[in-house]
């Protein structure tokens, strides 16, 4: 339909967060739709090998899950995340991002002398 031309991209997120004055810890999963995403083509050229093209049908899942501690000057910071998108036009995954991501944190902050090492 006409409409559908217009619409570019349907995005999902869903989010569970429990906080405190010194814990935090959220979960979010993620699902999105879209048309006309930039991919890399292979062609025959004699100066170049690929090209970006804006193309077909694509979709991606993800999930994370974080947490952050703070006690006595010092914060804690663990994540994982998980993400997949295919372009399914084509019927080829790719990434965007790094299927899975990991970061550990740790910090220390003096108020007194406005200092905070992470």
């Amino acid at each position: 339909t006409v409409g559908d031309a217009w619409r570019r991209a349907d995005t999902f997120e869903l989010v569970a967060l429990h906080q405190t004055d010194r814990l935090r810890v959220q979960a979010t999963g993620f699902a999105s739709v879209w048309n006309e995403g930039i991919i890399l083509v292979p062609v025959v050229h004699p100066s170049f090998t690929s090209r970006y093209d804006n193309v077909g049908r694509n979709r991606s899942i993800g999930v994370e899950a974080s947490a952050s501690v703070v006690h006595r000057g010092f914060r804690g910071e663990a994540s994982v995340s998980y993400a997949q998108s295919r372009n399914d036009s084509a019927e080829v995954d790719y990434g965007a991002f790094p299927t899975f991501i990991g970061n550990l944190g740790l910090g220390y902050r003096i108020d007194a002398a406005r200092f905070e090492l992470y």
